[in-house]
């Protein structure tokens, strides 16, 4: 069992909607996406993941397993019909934790979706994201790759979010995320209606790994974020929210 981890809410409600983040992010990254849903009766959850924001200090394995778990755990305390939202490296996680809590949820929302299975991206493409930790100063760099739309100040925003963040769990998340989750391949059990958003200028999640992902799932609503790249929660929030607004009106709550 994981210890239970904090989380942060706004409004109440008698269903929820929970955000998971990516790769050294927190979840203030979507503060913007938050503010905007106009979804009534909903509780609206946001949460760190250990490593990363609040929780640099907390020890332990870095795994997809693990972080399922932790969410799971904060699931389990809202109590609640829920809909999981992740982005990037949180869509793994997202995805896995329908595998544990499928009794509470109702939707599933990934945005710039990575396989579960895993990237299997080369050592050499991984190895400038692995020195993050330690070479902070090409972070902006990599982000700025990643999604090219990105304003200065969002772009500072996002770089600030992960000070803290050691150099050993840096090359953890990578690992994790580029080799993935065994059986992820296999087919999902979640048969509800799942939103899959993709930048249309992402260079890393390309057409090709989102069509893989897609054909894993049963009933899916597939939207692409025009000028939007990695970040698109970030750099395009205003169609982000708007297509997440459209989701949560097609969810069967009960």
């Amino acid at each position: 069992m994981s210890a239970h981890i904090p989380f942060m809410t706004s409004s109440k409600g008698s269903r929820a909607i929970i955000f998971e983040h990516g790769f050294m992010d927190t979840g203030k990254v979507w503060d913007d996406v938050i503010a905007s849903i106009t979804e009534k009766d909903l509780q609206k959850v946001y949460l760190d993941l250990p490593g990363m924001g609040a929780l640099t200090a907390i020890e332990g394995e870095i795994s997809l397993a693990r972080y399922a778990r932790d969410v799971g755990s904060v699931i389990e305390q809202i109590g609640k019909p829920l809909v999981i939202v992740g982005q990037s490296m949180g869509t793994q996680i997202a995805e896995l934790v329908t595998r544990m809590q499928l009794g509470l949820a109702r939707g599933l929302v990934l945005l710039a979706p990575v396989p579960l299975e895993g990237v299997k991206a080369s050592a050499e493409m991984v190895a400038p994201l692995k020195q993050l930790g330690e070479h902070p100063e090409i972070e902006k760099v990599l982000r700025k790759q990643f999604s090219r739309r990105l304003t200065e100040e969002s772009l500072d925003r996002l770089c600030e979010l992960n000070v803290d963040v050691r150099p050993d769990v840096v090359v953890s998340l990578v690992d994790m995320w580029n080799e993935g989750y065994p059986g992820g391949d296999s087919p999902s059990q979640f048969t509800r209606p799942v939103l899959i958003m993709r930048g249309m200028d992402d260079p890393f999640v390309t057409n090709e790994m989102v069509a893989g992902i897609t054909s894993r799932f049963r009933r899916v609503i597939k939207q692409d974020i025009n000028r939007g790249g990695h970040w698109s929660h970030v750099e395009q929030s205003e169609a982000v929210t708007q297509y997440l607004n459209q989701y949560l009106k097609l969810i069967e709550w009960e």
